[in-house]
Parts: structure tokens; sequence; C-alpha cells
């Protein structure tokens, strides 16, 4: 697993490059964290995505600050540079694919779901997990490799309606589906880093996402 270090750059990558994993046809997965920045929680999350077998990158989009303040964590992502954001996935799941994973795969949470959701608009990856993020119903009709969501019950970020005109449209465009949402959880509830966690929650969701990947990157392969 790639994870960032003191020698790490702004991608997150150290010289114990993970993506070299990936050779010999395996699966890359990119994972990308929420506003708070890359806790520990995420590079936990990220360790049993090596463990179950696939090659893994999880950036860092802040260049290693991060928080447990909402606040603060607020004024983080408003400071991000989006297109670096998008840039810095970009370029971890070309590594991946240069290392020799023939599916890479993508899990973000919250602004890190929204922002894998918009790689797999754009057809950078051949499945995607998002945990609370969803994109526009037009973003949905671009969509095309099969995507996972995990919801809070009750978010205050993402409207009930929105999300389910976001679903409607994936399923109109003939894109695979899945959705779920966890009863008495809010928004960040995977963030085992935060007060807002819901432990038991989130590891159900680590289950179904790293059954999705297994079984939906294998259908990708060539």
């Amino acid at each position: 697993m790639s994870t960032p270090g003191s020698d790490a750059g702004t991608d997150g990558r150290t010289d114990d490059d993970a993506a070299t994993a990936a050779a010999g046809g395996g699966h890359g997965v990119v994972v990308v964290h929420d506003w708070y920045g890359l806790h520990p929680h995420v590079l936990e999350y990220a360790e049993e995505l090596t463990m179950a077998g696939f090659a893994v990158e999880a950036v860092d989009l802040y260049a290693v600050s991060r928080t447990t303040d909402p606040a603060r964590a607020e004024e983080l992502a408003d400071a991000l540079d989006g297109t670096g954001a998008v840039a810095i996935i970009d370029a971890a799941i070309t590594r991946l694919r240069d290392a020799g994973a023939v599916a890479v795969g993508a899990v973000g949470f919250s602004l890190g779901g929204n922002l894998v959701l918009r790689a797999a608009r754009e057809g950078a990856v051949d499945a995607v997990v998002a945990y609370y993020a969803v994109r526009s119903p037009q973003d949905a009709a671009a969509t095309r490799c099969p995507v996972q969501l995990h919801l809070a019950e009750t978010d205050r970020f993402e409207d009930p309606e929105y999300v389910a005109e976001y679903v409607a449209a994936l399923e109109a465009a003939g894109t695979p589906v899945d959705t779920f949402a966890y009863p008495g959880t809010v928004h960040s509830f995977a963030n085992t880093d935060v007060p807002l966690a819901d432990a038991a929650a989130a590891d159900v969701a680590r289950a179904r996402t790293v059954g999705f990947l297994h079984a939906r990157l294998a259908r990708s392969a060539p």
C-alpha cells in the first residue's frame, strides 16, 4: 500500500510504492479521504483492501494536513485546488495501471467520494465506491462503470431527493448501481477518527465494498 510519510509528495506516495503489487494482472484501488484529511482510519481501510488482495494507493489531497474539527475541515476543503486534486487521483490510477493492474477501482469518502465519482464519469476507473456522496444526474448519465453507494440515514449534506435523482439517472443509463443506507447513521459514519462514526456500520460497509470490488473488477478485466 502506498501511504504518505516524511518523504511523501503531494500525491501521498512514498518510496515504498505499493503500485508494484499490481504487477502480474492484479487489481488496483485508489482510496480518497474525506474533508478531514488522511487520518489513520483511511490508512487502516486501505490496509484492509491490501490484505484482500488489491494493490492500493491512498492519496493525500492536503499534503499531510488533517483535522477533526468540522470548521477547519471545511476550510481545508474550500482551499483545495480541484484541478490539482483530480490530477493527484488520476496520477494514482495511472501508476496502478502502469504497474500492471488489469482493472482499477476507486473508493472515496464524502469529498473523496465526489471526486472518485467524477473519475468514474470520465471513464478513468472500472468500478467506484462512494461513501455519503453523489453527483448530478447529468454526471450519472455519463457514468458507465459499476457504482456502489454507502449512504447515511440522516445526512445534512446529501438531500435524499437529490440522491434519488442520481441513482435513477444511473439506472436509466443502464449503469449497475448498488445503494445501501445505514440506519441510525449520519454523514461521516465510516470515519472512526471523528465522533460521528458508527463503527458497526463502517465494518458492514467495508465488507460490502471489498466484495463489490472483487466482483466488479474481475468482470472488467480483459
